[in-house]
């Protein structure tokens, strides 16, 4: 009956010592999961602060654009204006020159 008893226990300790070890593994495993969880949460985190900045650069190359037309158009009406002056000025010379020969 000994024999019978120490051949049932030990396989009963045998099994309480590798479901001690399954119970480990599956909490290290489960502490696993939950840093990679953590690190995917930073990632994804990290992905939107970059869209993020992406977008706002992207308003401001919008931006810059805008004013570089704008600076563009003004430029072009500065110079039209400058012909204007300089056709102006040479109608003012050539008067002042007939003026001068009447004279």
């Amino acid at each position: 009956m000994k024999r019978a008893i120490d051949s049932t226990v030990t396989p009963t300790e045998e099994g309480h010592t590798t479901a001690a070890a399954g119970v480990k593994t599956a909490r290290e495993t489960a502490a696993a999961f939950t840093g990679a969880r953590k690190a995917c949460n930073r990632v994804f985190a990290s992905n939107q602060q970059i869209y993020f900045n992406i977008q706002q650069q992207a308003i401001a190359i919008q931006q810059v654009g805008d004013a570089m037309n704008f600076l563009n158009q003004a430029t072009f009406q500065t110079v039209r204006g400058i012909t204007q002056v300089k056709i102006g000025t040479q109608k003012l010379n050539e008067a002042a020159l007939n003026l001068t020969s009447v004279v």
